[in-house]
């Protein structure tokens, strides 16, 4: 089997960072809806940034225009990364993302927000999924009307295709760093005060059901549900939510009666961040009921983190984090303790490599990151993890099952690096590399229990 190592990367990051220039602040924000640029005035400075030409240009009265868009390339190598679930045991593939985006608006009153999105995965020995590759599509495509702009309680009421981010993403988010980010179709009511906002929606999950079709909203599936943030001080936020999942597709099968049916879940939760000084304190915790046929749903996930900066050379943050996300601790008792991490994004604190995902699972997490120089940010963690009941299975970033070892409790200890750096204000390179010895819940199964992924890419922004 062949190994992969650092040596895989270092050369292209390298080369990309002997080139790199001077690093900028990164104006753009994720969604890419949020971002502003109503603060660039024309004319346009001569020594302005080359694309403030076509942001925010004026097309008669109230009418603004603003056109974006990024680029994105990345090549990864991995080595077991399946733990033996499939027939490739190492591969190397190519991926790519572009995203264009309009943004048309009249004053504060009405908004049209449009982004394409055409991603790629080349070389792969495994079979690509839609969250791999997609034809040109539409990412965001909605309406915005808003009611009362200019007081203090202004209602904007977002229509059509649309990204969704809420909190750290750990139940709804992008999910940026997969290849195709996650997007819905529906309404969206977003409720904005001085210091509070509220979102009422009622949406459908955008899928690709055909290799080269249009993206469809699923039919089979309705996401409903209420978020709220409330910022009481500036160093305090409070959120709150209500989702609810609810699939009508009559497959799911009763561990109690053995009967098909269909399935909803709904979660209720809160989140906590406090700031101070160098400190930041974080917790989130979720509770599920609903059913699944005719089993009851009885499942919940808790977090706290807290991380300590120095301003000092370096500006060095030490961060801890401890997770536990329920599993079923009997598989017919008709009671369905596994928690669902809904439409979670990869890459939120439960490891690079996706082999521990949010379900049946408790994680503690050490880490450190630095800012060697201006755009540079270099970060490592230790993630250790261990089922949280080792009747149910190990379960993958994506709910794919890993590994069913009844018994076996310890699953893994992942150490994972990653640099990147910004410069020019409209580039960024990066690189990750990251290593998992496994426990005996992955060595019982007597295949290979380590694996090793990195990858190295660039991204350009306008």
């Amino acid at each position: 089997m062949r190994t992969v190592t650092f040596a895989h990367f270092a050369p292209a990051a390298l080369a990309a960072l002997m080139l790199a220039g001077p690093a900028l602040a990164d104006p753009y924000q994720l969604p890419s809806y949020m971002e502003n640029w109503g603060g660039i005035q024309r004319p346009v400075s001569p020594t302005a940034d080359m694309f403030d030409s076509v942001k925010n240009c004026n097309l008669g009265g109230k009418w603004r225009l603003s056109f974006g868009g990024s680029s994105r390339m990345r090549f990864e190598a991995d080595d077991n990364i399946k733990l033996g679930t499939d027939n490739v045991e190492t591969d190397e593939l190519g991926r790519l993302r572009q995203m264009l985006h309009l943004d048309i608006s009249h004053g504060p009153l009405f908004r049209f927000y449009g982004e394409v999105a055409h991603a790629d995965t080349m070389w792969s020995d495994r079979m690509a999924s839609g969250r791999d590759e997609n034809d040109a599509d539409l990412q965001n495509f909605f309406f915005d009307i808003t009611a009362v702009p200019n007081t203090p309680h202004s209602v904007t009421f977002r229509m059509g295709r649309q990204e969704m981010s809420f909190g750290e993403e750990r139940l709804v988010g992008l999910d940026d760093f997969s290849n195709v980010r996650r997007t819905f179709d529906g309404l969206r009511i977003i409720g904005r005060t001085k210091r509070t906002e509220t979102s009422l929606f009622a949406l459908r999950p955008v899928e690709r059901f055909e290799e080269h079709d249009i993206d469809e909203a699923d039919d089979a599936l309705g996401f409903a549900g209420i978020h709220t943030e409330f910022r009481p001080r500036n160093n305090h936020v409070v959120q709150g939510y209500f989702l609810a999942l609810h699939d009508d597709r009559d497959q799911f099968i009763s561990e109690k009666t053995g009967l098909t049916g269909d399935q909803t879940t709904r979660t209720i939760g809160a989140r906590y961040e406090w700031t101070h000084g160098g400190f930041i304190v974080e917790t989130e915790l979720a509770w599920q009921d609903g059913h699944v046929s005719d089993d009851d749903i009885d499942a919940g996930f808790a977090t706290v983190n807290a991380s300590y900066g120095w301003h000092m050379p370096w500006r060095p943050r030490l961060e801890w984090g401890y997770e536990i996300a329920t599993g079923d601790n009997d598989g017919f008792d008709g009671n369905r303790g596994t928690f669902n991490p809904l439409f979670n994004s990869s890459h939120t604190g439960m490891g690079f490599m996706g082999v521990t995902g949010r379900r049946n699972l408790e994680a503690a997490r050490l880490g450190i990151e630095v800012m060697p120089m201006k755009g540079m940010r270099w970060c490592s963690t230790v993630i250790a993890s261990q089922l949280e009941e080792d009747r149910d299975s190990l379960y993958g970033e994506r709910g794919d099952v890993l590994r069913k070892t009844p018994g076996a409790n310890d699953v893994a200890i992942e150490v994972e690096s990653e640099v990147s750096y910004q410069f020019l204000g409209h580039h960024e390179v990066a690189m990750a590399v990251s290593h998992l010895w496994g426990g005996d819940v992955i060595n019982s199964a007597g295949q290979e229990s380590d694996a090793t992924w990195g990858w190295v890419g660039y991204q350009f922004k306008f």
